[in-house]
């Protein structure tokens, strides 16, 4: 098999491989919104087994050094689009419930409650690291 080929397969199993985990996460946040949250665990811990099995099947690896490169760019970009988005959604969205204008949902509680823990961890293994080196 040439390397042109070789790469065609390897590039379908990696799509299928991020594809079985978008639609985890679709399917999840979808039965959650609709009111089904244990129907969402349970369809998202099913997906995502699928998707380790899959990757469990495979005889070579699926990522390399390249991949590395856009985790980390994607991971930056993730980081600030959470924290921009964070920094003024959940705000406005407090004072609107202060307000009586809004009346939070209760999964959007947790989201609020996940994205602030989740700015939490990061900054703290940010202090950790500079601290390391």
């Amino acid at each position: 098999m040439n390397h042109s080929k070789r790469h065609l397969l390897t590039g379908s199993h990696r799509l299928r491989y991020v594809a079985v985990f978008v639609l985890a996460a679709a399917v999840y946040a979808i039965l959650i919104v609709a009111g089904y949250p244990l129907v969402g665990v349970g369809a998202w811990v099913v997906i995502c087994t699928a998707g380790v099995a899959y990757r469990h099947r495979l005889d070579r690896p699926l990522f390399d050094e390249r991949d590395e490169m856009l985790n980390r760019i994607a991971a930056r970009r993730t980081i600030r689009i959470i924290s921009i988005g964070s920094a003024i959604g959940f705000p406005a969205a407090v004072v609107l419930w202060a307000v009586g204008s809004n009346e939070w949902p209760p999964w959007l509680r947790w989201l609020a409650i996940y994205t602030a823990g989740f700015g939490f961890l990061y900054t703290s293994l940010r202090l950790y690291t500079r601290y390391e080196r």
